[in-house]
């Protein structure tokens, strides 16, 4: 007996594709994988860690200025970031302290703890990119000698 070659082409075409068929309605079935798959990839953590040097542009709370040096040196574990920082203040002078704070795509926030005798503190954010971090901050008027705001560029070496 022969069977006609229609009825085998179309017989093997549905053996082929009748399991594609039955795995793709058990994916749109699944609630979980459909959620799944609209969900976006995770943002990558950008790392930090390491040295960054460059400058820094401070004015204080009576409008007195001056740009100088600026240095970062970053510990990171995952998302949380800290730092030591030596940065230059409207006198002229290198003050120093630490940072804590969190990367977050290539946004970089934190807080700051000067350790220098006015112990001023404040916070900032920065945009990270390509080995390069621009940033802005603010200095509490607490304790009194404290308050004003600034800037800084960094390159990480």
């Amino acid at each position: 007996m022969q069977i006609p070659t229609r009825l085998l082409v179309a017989t093997l075409l549905l053996a082929l594709l009748y399991p594609i068929s039955v795995y793709s309605q058990d994916i749109n079935d699944d609630p979980d994988a459909v959620e799944a798959a609209k969900k976006p990839p995770p943002i990558p953590i950008i790392n930090l860690a390491g040295s960054w040097t460059g400058t820094d542009s401070v004015t204080d709370k009576a409008g007195n200025s001056n740009t100088g040096p600026m240095t970062l040196d970053i510990q990171q574990n995952k998302k949380k970031v800290t730092s030591s920082y030596t940065l230059t203040d409207v006198d002229g002078d290198l003050d120093n302290g630490t940072t804590t704070g969190t990367i977050s795509g290539d946004v970089y926030t934190f807080t700051f703890h000067q350790s220098n005798q006015a112990r001023c503190h404040g916070s900032g954010v920065a945009t990270v990119d390509d080995g390069t971090m621009s940033g802005s901050f603010v200095i509490s008027n607490s304790p009194k000698l404290c308050g004003g705001h600034g800037s800084f560029d960094l390159k990480q070496q």
